[in-house]
């Protein structure tokens, strides 16, 4: 056991890094750790800032992120993720977890506790990886 809330739930039927552009021309892309679940209600995708990640962070990069996903599925629920992998060094700050959306044209975030992530992917489906 790891130690950490995620890899105790469910293997999802998605695990791997991913990148999305950076907006600032020549700059280094956003590296993340992207996770997909099934679900009765469409995907869940927990989108894990990783410690080597040379570009912007993914709160920082949240928006192109977020459509990155969201022009792949239109019903997935994009959950971002902190954890003490997430820094170089590896800082000990809890685990954090905030669900994203765009309203109006600008990204939210609400923190939502890791048991109602659970809860959704509590709701998964058995399926092969999502189709792109």
């Amino acid at each position: 056991m790891t130690g950490f809330i995620v890899d105790s739930w469910p293997e999802p039927v998605s695990d791997r890094r991913c990148h999305a552009a950076n907006p600032w021309e020549g700059r280094a892309p956003t590296w993340y750790r992207e996770r997909i679940w099934h679900t009765a209600a469409g995907l869940v995708v927990l989108v894990t800032e990783i410690g080597d990640n040379p570009g912007m962070s993914i709160t920082n990069n949240a928006e192109n992120i977020w459509r990155q996903i969201r022009q792949q599925w239109s019903y997935a629920l994009v959950v971002e993720h902190y954890d003490r992998r997430s820094y170089p060094g590896g800082r000990n700050l809890p685990e954090s977890f905030d669900l994203v959306d765009m309203v109006g044209g600008r990204v939210r975030w609400t923190s939502v506790e890791p048991g109602w992530v659970a809860e959704q992917i509590a709701l998964s489906v058995p399926s092969k990886e999502p189709q792109r």
